[in-house]
Parts: structure tokens; C-alpha cells; sequence
């Protein structure tokens, strides 16, 4: 989480948004929560995933993009839940752009206006 906080404290106005892959194969039980590993890294991470205004605090990050592989798969066949992770992915970058526009909102492109 340091290269997070340190591009923040250089332009606070900044968006940032992880994209973690994780593999299936190694994934266990995690004692003490009852959830698999990977479920419990998702829930920390995304507890840090809400830097929006007036919540800008060194640190945090905008956006999490979590996608689950499995290497004993077959080539071709190794990532997950393809479908949900694709409309997760597009939320995620939406997001991104929206935070973004809504901090530089000159970064927004404009509007097409409807031929006549």
C-alpha cells in the first residue's frame, strides 16, 4: 500500500485502483473467519477500496478488480466466472473514470450532441 499512499501525497487528486489475480489452486480454508483465503484477502482489500470524496485519506485506493484463476485448468479454461468477472472489470474502470471526472472534471470528454 505504500506506492498508494506516496503517489497521493504528490497529487492527492490521483485515482487509483488495484487489479489483484488470484490463483484457485493454492486457495485453503481460513481458520479463524470460516472464509477461504482469497475470500478474506477480497474483504480486507476491499475495505480499503473507498477513497471518494470527502473520504481522501492517504492510503486507501478508489477501485478493486479481483480476478480468480485456476492453473490446473486447461489452457483456455483458467479463468473463472468469465462472464462476472468481465462486468466486474467494466464496473471497475467506470468507477475509475467516474472518480476521475468528478475530481478533473476537464479530463471529461464532452458530450455529443444530437445531429439535427
Amino acid at each position: 500500500m505504500g506506492e498508494a499512499a506516496n503517489v497521493q501525497q504528490l497529487s492527492p487528486e490521483i485515482v487509483v485502483g488495484y487489479v489483484v489475480i488470484v490463483d484457485e489452486a493454492g486457495n485453503s480454508q481460513h481458520t479463524k473467519s470460516g472464509l477461504t483465503w482469497i475470500d478474506y484477502f477480497e474483504e480486507r482489500l476491499r475495505a480499503i477500496a473507498i477513497r471518494r470524496a470527502p473520504i481522501w485519506n492517504q492510503g486507501l485506493i478508489e477501485g478493486l478488480w479481483l480476478i480468480r484463476i485456476d492453473s490446473r485448468m486447461a489452457e483456455g479454461q483458467r479463468v473463472l466466472e468469465t462472464e462476472a468477472i468481465e462486468t466486474r472489470g467494466t464496473d471497475f474502470f467506470g468507477s475509475l473514470l467516474a472518480e476521475l471526472h468528478l475530481r478533473e472534471p476537464t479530463l471529461k470528454p464532452p458530450t455529443p450532441t444530437s445531429a439535427r
